[in-house]
């Protein structure tokens, strides 16, 4: 490995990645964390086709939101578990200048 090392996708199971790591720890990388880049939408009809996306897929399943990203609600907000790790995201609608928000909770 070395000063030079770069991590590189050694096996595919599924949707998900197994990358070596530092001292050759091996973790692994699901799918989920590389459907789209977090952060907000540039616009309504982005936002929009995403929620599509993520309730139609196979890959997450939507579950209660515990606590609105803002605080004190006022925005339309759901929450996606992935089916293949467990991580739970969140999906907030923009209400401009706030662009919206798509993280990990």
């Amino acid at each position: 490995m070395g000063w030079g090392w770069k991590p590189d996708v050694n096996k595919r199971r599924g949707g998900s990645s197994w990358v070596e790591g530092w001292r050759g720890v091996v973790k692994m990388i699901c799918g989920c964390s590389g459907l789209r880049e977090v952060g907000g939408f540039a616009s309504f009809p982005e936002y929009d086709d995403f929620l599509k996306t993520l309730k139609s897929s196979d890959l997450f399943f939507s579950v209660e939101v515990e606590k609105n990203y803002s605080g004190v609600g006022g925005l339309e907000e759901f929450w996606f578990k992935c089916r293949e790790c467990g991580d739970i995201w969140r999906i907030v609608e923009p209400d401009p200048p706030f662009g919206g928000m798509w993280c990990k909770v």
